[in-house]
């Protein structure tokens, strides 16, 4: 059986792109998907890796044909700063949630096997314990960690 792709949203990020190079390490099939904001100078080490596809698209508007050949997703799409979340506050809520959802929705519809949502430690604000899990009280202090 023929070996689908990775579809890793927000691979050009700083997390991101070394899940990428990890991917491709491991012999994998990766497509990234991102709007690149900041631009593609994270992934241009692989600008000639037959294995990497990059699709720059913004997921509050991606269509399910995004998801076509892949059975594997990790999600951590998002504005990922309190002064960006912040300075728009719509765009924000529009992408960090609604667009987050709306690409977990549209994997389950095509058939992706796993879908791994990926967060930020900031969901956890002024923790009590030096080391926090999934378990942990949530206290987020800003607009990007809500």
């Amino acid at each position: 059986m023929e070996s689908k792709k990775l579809l890793v949203i927000g691979g050009g990020g700083y997390i991101g792109n070394h899940v990428v190079d990890e991917a491709l390490r491991s012999g994998r099939k990766v497509a990234v998907l991102d709007i690149f904001y900041f631009g593609h100078d994270k992934l241009r080490r692989h600008a000639d890796n037959p294995d990497l596809e990059i699709v720059t698209a913004d997921i509050r508007t991606i269509s399910i044909d995004v998801f076509k050949d892949v059975d594997e997703v990790i999600s951590m799409a998002g504005i990922s700063n309190d002064p960006s979340c912040d300075l728009l506050p719509e765009v924000t809520e529009s992408t960090n949630l609604h667009g987050c959802i709306r690409v977990a929705k549209l994997a389950k519809e095509a058939g992706v096997k796993r879908f791994v949502d990926i967060s930020s430690c900031s969901v956890y604000g002024r923790a009590e314990e030096s080391i926090c899990d999934e378990k942990s009280p949530t206290r987020p202090v800003s607009l990007y960690a809500r």
